[in-house]
C-alpha cells in the first residue's frame, strides 16, 4: 500500500499516517461511525500495511543511522593516527 501526497511528490511518513489515522478516528467516533480505524477487525488490513510501512522506516532509519555513524567514526582516526606518535 502507498499513500502519496496529494500533488504525488512524496510518501508520507509513517509517522504522519498514524497522526492522519487518529484524527480520522476522532472524526468518525464524533459523528457515532460504528467501526474503529484503529481497533475494528474491518479495518485490519490498513492496521497491518501501516504496521509494516513503520517498521521499513525504522529498518531504513537504523541502516542509515549505523552508515553515518560507521563514516563519522573511521574518518577521524584515519585522520589523527598520522598525528600520533608510537
Amino acid at each position: 500500500m502507498e499513500v502519496r501526497k496529494q500533488d504525488g511528490s512524496a510518501e508520507y511518513e509513517p509517522d504522519s499516517l498514524k497522526v492522519i489515522q487518529a484524527a480520522l478516528e476522532q472524526h468518525l467516533s464524533a459523528h457515532k461511525y460504528p467501526y474503529s480505524v484503529i481497533s475494528s477487525r474491518e479495518f485490519a488490513s490498513s492496521r497491518a500495511a501501516l504496521d509494516a510501512a513503520e517498521s521499513q522506516a525504522t529498518k531504513n532509519a537504523r541502516t542509515v543511522t549505523e552508515k553515518v555513524a560507521h563514516s563519522h567514526t573511521t574518518q577521524p582516526i584515519r585522520s589523527l593516527s598520522g598525528l600520533v606518535a608510537c
